[in-house]
């Protein structure tokens, strides 16, 4: 039987085509919060291209997952969320790159278009009745024809475009690190070891903690090479590793400090 809505207020979240009394689309803000139960996930741009690193769920009864994916030669991604989402919105980002490459003659696909083109796909989710939204997050990033970039799409359909980021479990931890580096440093500033470097301890920050070399999986696109992904074991980044942990080591305490300060404050 229909209830109206004064008499089920608990019904605003069976739907995500319906908003409650303060204008909100309940289920938008679970999908959100699926996204921050997500392993995390960062991109920075540097001056000549983007990182992205995201730490891998590990067991020694499973292969070791993925977390950053090639879309297309100058393309990469990453997500937190649910991996099954995520996994449909890599491969539909992987097909458009391929059409706009092959059909329309794009020497390098433009990443906008391509984050553009999921966040249509994680929208059109929030706008009928019989689906649900994509309780994922997706960070894209690369170098085009202007340049590096990179750029986020919400559960919601946004897309906001990046100087860098975190997303999934304590994704505001790491962004405040990152909030502090940028204060100092333009991404023109930023060099490609720095880069994979803050990448590495924003990550750990958010977690608490820092992976394991095999754990931390980057992918970066330099230059005018093609994409590249590899792990933080690889010659290339395990002493930028080392780097990361002293980096995490002396912003665990600031963060820990700052903690104390705020519960302090909220108490008097």
């Amino acid at each position: 039987m229909f209830l109206p809505p004064e008499r089920a207020p608990g019904a605003y979240d069976r739907t995500p085509v319906m908003y409650d009394p303060r204008g909100r689309i309940l289920q938008i803000l679970y999908a959100r919060r699926a996204v921050a139960q997500g392993t995390p996930s960062c991109g920075i741009i540097f001056k000549d291209g983007v990182v992205l690193a995201g730490k891998r769920k590990m067991s020694v009864l499973l292969m070791p997952n993925r977390k950053v994916f090639q879309i297309d030669e100058n393309i990469i991604a990453t997500f937190a969320g649910y991996s099954s989402d995520g996994m449909f919105l890599i491969e539909n980002a992987r097909d458009y790159a391929a059409s706009l490459r092959f059909v329309y003659g794009s020497e390098k696909p433009d990443i906008y278009v391509v984050a553009r083109y999921i966040s249509s796909i994680m929208h059109q989710a929030t706008l009928y009745a019989g689906l649900r939204p994509l309780g994922v997050s997706v960070i894209l990033g690369g170098k085009d024809l202007s340049g590096p970039r990179l750029f986020f799409s919400d559960p919601g359909g946004s897309t906001v475009a990046w100087r860098a980021g975190v997303i999934g479990l304590n994704a505001k931890l790491g962004e405040k690190f990152l909030e502090e580096i940028f204060k100092l440093n333009s991404p023109d500033q930023i060099s490609f070891e720095d880069a994979v470097k803050y990448a590495i301890t924003a990550i750990s920050i958010a977690l608490g903690y820092v992976p394991t070399p095999t754990e931390i999986e980057i992918g970066y696109v330099r230059g005018e090479e093609p994409a590249s992904i590899t792990t933080a074991d690889t010659a290339e980044i395990k002493d930028l590793y080392g780097e990361s942990k002293s980096l995490f080591e002396e912003w665990k305490s600031k963060i820990s400090a700052t903690e104390e300060k705020e519960e302090s404050e909220g108490e008097e």
